[in-house]
């Protein structure tokens, strides 16, 4: 079985185990995200008008891009998460990428 397998079952069982809390009317407490020290150099550049270019994606466009290339998600993965088939993922990811590079004015890919 593949990490990937793995860490998918992973959160199948803590959302499933979330859900569980939830029917039964307890508070769900967030679980504390806790980030390992990046130094300056190490990270991405990012192009400032990123955030308003996915901003204007449709949702499922956002979601196909985000999980697939900022998250590494496979198609199937990222389609069982949005719960459409994986020509689905692909269509929203190919015009997600046509709007990006149209908004972000990169003509090379």
């Amino acid at each position: 079985m593949t990490f990937a397998k793995l860490e998918m079952y992973r959160k199948d069982f803590y959302h499933k185990g979330v859900l569980a809390l939830l029917a039964a009317g307890n508070k769900v407490e967030p679980r504390p995200v806790v980030l390992p020290a990046v130094p300056a150099s190490d990270l991405p550049e990012i192009d400032p008008r990123l955030p308003r270019a996915l901003a204007g994606l449709s949702s499922q466009q956002r979601a196909a891009v985000l999980l697939v290339h900022a998250h590494g998600w496979t198609l199937a993965e990222t389609a069982d998460a949005l719960g459409c088939g994986v020509s689905t993922v692909r269509n929203h990811l190919d015009r997600g990428m046509r709007r990006l590079r149209a908004s972000l004015g990169d003509d090379d890919a």
